[in-house]
């Protein structure tokens, strides 16, 4: 029996429950209190084979564009219902993952109903790429056609658009390509902060330092760090990021 009185049906489904909450303790900062109906959904992910790391990289992918759209402040919701569509979209097989990749995109397109106050042409989505592939080749094509005033800029991106461009002829499925994108983004995000100098990055540092929340977890302040370093770095020397919708400023 569960602290909330609910049952939990066996051992191992316990375990899976109690892993599912420690996510959004996690990323939220703060514990749950779900419903007969949360804990119905996470009794059908785990009979689903819904592997737990899949399904905290959706959570955490959603809770990290509410609060870059919101703010930090922005209320987070815990009910495992706001992130079904996402999560589906993660085990959908080929494009699937696309699919989450275009969720991640548009703050709001995992939700179900729109989000008060939020303009109804704003929750559309855009036209995706066919798949990874296709998305990523039209990333390495634009990112040769890019300008930066800045010399960091302009040699930082030039290094990840080659990446982008090796990354095309290795043998890798879905997850693995996406999964290259993103850390070349790290990368990109890395070479910016050395090639500013460290005066400049002092002064990122301090910034970040002056505005950090107290009360989140350690997964949620490495995402609220990057989305922030992301929107300095574009404010101050024009970086431009890879998205699904090109290569944009944060």
């Amino acid at each position: 029996m569960r602290e909330d009185g609910m049952p939990i049906v066996d051992e191992d489904l316990a375990r899976y429950v109690q892993q599912l909450e420690s996510i959004f303790v996690d990323l939220r900062g703060r514990g749950v209190q779900w419903t007969p109906d949360d804990v119905g959904r996470a009794a059908r992910w785990r009979a689903a084979g819904v592997p737990l790391a899949v399904a905290r990289r959706v959570v955490a992918a959603r809770v990290a564009a509410l609060r870059h759209v919101h703010g930090e402040t922005a209320a987070v919701p815990f009910e495992l219902r706001h992130y079904e569509r996402a999560l589906s979209a993660a085990m959908g097989g080929r494009n699937g993952l696309a699919r989450l990749e275009r969720a991640v995109a548009n703050p709001w397109a995992a939700f179900d109903g729109q989000p008060t106050g939020r303009p109804a042409a704003a929750t559309m989505a855009t036209d995706a790429p066919s798949g990874p592939l296709a998305w990523i080749a039209a990333l390495a094509r634009e990112g040769q056609t890019l300008q930066a005033d800045d010399p960091a800029v302009r040699v930082a991106t030039d290094k990840a658009v080659r990446e982008l461009a090796t990354l095309l002829t290795r043998d890798l499925d879905d997850e693995a390509l996406l999964e290259g994108v993103a850390k070349i983004r790290t990368s990109l995000r890395k070479r910016l902060l050395k090639g500013i100098g460290s005066a400049a990055a002092a002064d990122l540092k301090a910034e970040l330092d002056a505005s950090t929340p107290n009360g989140l977890g350690k997964e949620a302040l490495r995402e609220r760090e990057a989305i922030r370093t992301e929107a300095w770095l574009s404010a101050h020397y024009g970086a431009r990021w890879p998205t699904l919708d090109g290569w944009c400023t944060a």
